[in-house]
């Protein structure tokens, strides 16, 4: 009865390992060059890519991946012109491991998550965006076009923020992202269809 009950405990242990593994595996971890994301960001360059940098652990970053899910994307229909990037940075102290703990709050078979370990993307954003301070808690729509072909990205067409004491114009509003995202969206495809 005792080694049942040990193995049993093994055979859950080793489940939860898996499981874990498996998460983890949806996270691409960027290297210092931002490879990964760089290599998908134009890959998707026909469509409108939606870039967002938070903190794993940070809770109004967590609050705002909620708000993008269920105020913005469901509203959107699984529209084939667009591509979602989330980037993971350590900020508050987050690491790697924290990233799972996102998937639950945001959830999209549209998106793609990133750990970026060394916090280069937030500095990339950072002069991208000409903000006074690390870009984090950021939330970025670029057009179908843009092209990321320098060292930093290129700047997007709209992008918001959750940061406090910066730049009040750009803090996020979901509803003004929801309405610029479906505008984006409708001319993308207006364009597409007339090419066609």
């Amino acid at each position: 009865m005792q080694i049942r009950r040990v193995l049993n405990t093994v055979l859950v242990l080793m489940l939860c390992v898996g499981t874990a593994n498996l998460l983890a595996g949806e996270t691409a971890v960027l290297d210092r060059n931002l490879s990964a994301l760089v290599s998908d960001f134009n890959q998707d360059a026909d469509k409108v890519r939606l870039v967002f940098i938070v903190g794993p652990t940070c809770p109004v970053c967590r609050e705002g991946l909620v708000a993008m899910k269920e105020d913005v994307l469901a509203r959107v229909p699984e529209h084939s012109q667009l591509s979602i990037f989330v980037v993971h940075v350590p900020a508050l102290e987050a690491r790697e491991e924290d990233v799972g703990t996102t998937f639950g709050l945001f959830s999209d078979p549209r998106a793609r998550q990133y750990w970026d370990e060394m916090g280069t993307s937030g500095i990339r954003f950072q002069r991208s965006l000409s903000l006074p301070t690390y870009a984090w808690d950021v939330w970025m729509i670029y057009p179908a076009g843009a092209r990321w072909e320098a060292k930093d990205p290129p700047s997007p067409a709209r992008w918001w923020h959750q940061l406090k004491g910066v730049l009040p114009e750009h803090r996020l509003d979901a509803a003004e992202f929801s309405t610029v995202l479906n505008e984006m969206l409708s001319t993308s495809s207006t364009v597409k269809a007339g090419a066609e």
